[in-house]
């Protein structure tokens, strides 16, 4: 049995309950953009798998995952732009905490924070196709910021390091899936929800405590890094 829930927060994401798998659908009809609004909207259906749900399956709309940060607010400057990325961070660590197994289903563009959050992802799954995924913060202007440097150095092989990060070098999905941004890709997006919701399935079907227990322990040194930061930001 299927439960759909719809968002309230301006319709930017929609979530459905499916044998106690989660998903989030993110479509603002334009580039999916972490402003505050998608970031509050995201944050609150986070809230509602931990109390409804088993595993957390995040999705885009056709040819679009994300485009990181809104734009306006970055080139506007000044406290909104500030309290967007501040917010933004705690958010992509609140994914990286998560003890519930996060599966990304990326259904086309990940950039800049959307990319960041692949990188904490349990499991991610990309789409065939002309698509970019990468940290274009140095491209725009922007170095990236020391909680994206931690992630990336959480999963990115050293190979690629550099490229990504300080080259800003934007990565087509088998490129994504070497570099580390993904773990699989699939030729179209029905078969890619069949991955992802069977990749959810089988680690929700763990004993709960242990698998967050392990995850955690994995990513201790990552985190330690992230909630140094955290604390003197």
């Amino acid at each position: 049995m299927e439960k759909n829930n719809e968002a309230k927060t301006e319709n930017l994401l929609s979530t459905s309950l499916q044998e106690e798998i989660l998903i989030i659908t993110l479509n603002d009809g334009k580039a999916n953009a972490f402003g505050p609004p998608m970031i509050q909207a995201l944050d609150k259906a986070l809230d509602e798998a931990k109390s409804n749900a088993k595993a957390v399956i995040i999705k885009g709309r056709p040819g679009l995952f994300s485009a990181g940060f809104d734009l306006k607010v970055i080139k506007a400057g000044g406290k909104a732009r500030e309290e967007m990325m501040r917010s933004g961070d705690a958010l992509a660590l609140k994914l990286f905490k998560w003890p519930q197994p996060v599966i990304y289903a990326v259904t086309g563009h990940a950039m800049a924070l959307a990319a960041i959050m692949l990188l904490g992802g349990d499991y991610r799954i990309g789409l065939e196709g002309d698509f970019k995924i990468g940290l274009n913060e140095v491209a725009i202007g922007m170095p990236m910021p020391y909680s994206g440097v931690e992630s990336a150095r959480f999963r990115i092989p050293s190979k690629w390091l550099h490229r990504t990060v300080a080259h800003a070098e934007i990565l087509d999905p088998a490129q994504a899936m070497d570099a580390c941004f993904l773990d699989a890709v699939a030729s179209n997006e029905d078969d890619m929800m069949k991955m992802a919701l069977a990749e959810a399935k089988r680690i929700a079907a763990f004993e709960q405590e242990v698998f967050a227990t392990t995850k955690m322990r994995i990513r201790q040194p990552c985190l330690t890094a992230l909630e140094e930061i955290h604390c003197q930001s």
